[in-house]
């Protein structure tokens, strides 16, 4: 019992940090893309991050081209993939709640929240000029949560 415990949160703290650095990787993604350059298209830019976090093969299998569009959906939304956002804050809101006894009211209220409210999201209306305002929410969510657990 003791063990699966210790599991559970260690893998909520795993799946929150992970969603985290998805926001923070595709931040940095959408930064590089928007720098001007004459003549260059951006999929190399995109391609690179789905590289950086390891989610290249299978966006690939699904998609040719790496566009801003179909990268933002992968690495945010896509339920089939383990790594996206929405998945990783799904399994973290899983694990806290197997283990509620052994998380404080807060922790499980951040987890919750960022929960609903992330699905109360429609992908069709993330559009550019709200894409930084959400990947620092993102941010945001996952530093409350380590904030209620004590964590650096």
């Amino acid at each position: 019992m003791l063990g699966r415990t210790a599991a559970s949160l260690y893998w909520t703290s795993r799946y929150n940090e992970r969603a985290e650095n998805m926001a923070r990787l595709l931040e940095v993604g959408y930064r590089i893309a928007m720098t001007p350059r004459l003549g260059q298209d951006h999929s190399d830019d995109w391609r690179s991050t789905l590289v950086s976090a390891g989610c290249d093969g299978a966006f690939f299998s699904k998609h040719d081209e790496p566009t801003k569009r179909a990268v933002v959906q992968h690495m945010l939304f896509d339920r089939d993939n383990p790594s996206s956002v929405r998945s990783c804050i799904e399994a973290a809101r899983n694990n806290a709640r197997s283990v509620r006894t052994a998380i404080t009211g807060e922790m499980w209220e951040s987890l919750n929240t960022t929960y609903l409210e992330f699905m109360d999201i429609r992908p069709q209306h993330m559009t550019d000029n709200k894409l930084p305002d959400f990947l620092a929410w993102i941010k945001q969510r996952s530093m409350l949560f380590r904030s209620h657990a004590g964590a650096p």
